[in-house]
């Protein structure tokens, strides 16, 4: 039983100190999302990408005549029903995802591999008149 105890304690100091070594990543600025799209397209902070709401990658490595060449390398499977209504946020090779039920996950882009799942408690007395859906992020609220 001891054994087990001390195998215990090692794993969870072994996670918190794993924990405690990932900076959190840094806070968007304003001027981050007014800049808009990256031109190297590692950055897409904004529902329509820009303010002007263009929804148009600056990135050409895609082109008419290698686009039936794109492959799938990756699915997250969230385990949430419902519907999806949101639009990605990408930001360091991290794609933030929300979506129904207050739900919302910070993915790695390259990988598929879920950093972070967070879900926020609704009010017991919500009504919701079309669904619970989500509308996404905001990169500019601070809690």
């Amino acid at each position: 039983m001891m054994r087990i105890l001390h195998v215990f304690a090692l794993c969870v100091l072994l996670v918190a100190v794993t924990i405690a070594q990932q900076a959190p990543p840094a806070q968007v600025s304003i001027q981050e999302v007014a800049q808009g799209l990256a031109a190297d397209g590692s950055r897409w902070l904004t529902f329509g990408g820009n303010y002007d709401n263009h929804r148009h990658s600056p990135l050409t490595q895609i082109t008419p005549d290698n686009v039936s060449r794109l492959k799938q390398l990756w699915t997250v499977q969230t385990a949430t029903l419902g519907n999806f209504e949101t639009t990605s946020l990408l930001r360091d090779n991290v794609l933030y995802v929300t979506g129904p039920q207050n739900l919302a996950w910070a993915i790695d882009a390259r990988t598929g591999r879920q950093i972070w799942r967070y879900r926020r408690e609704l009010p017991a007395n919500l009504t919701a008149c079309c669904g619970l859906v989500n509308r996404g992020f905001d990169p500019t609220v601070k809690q």
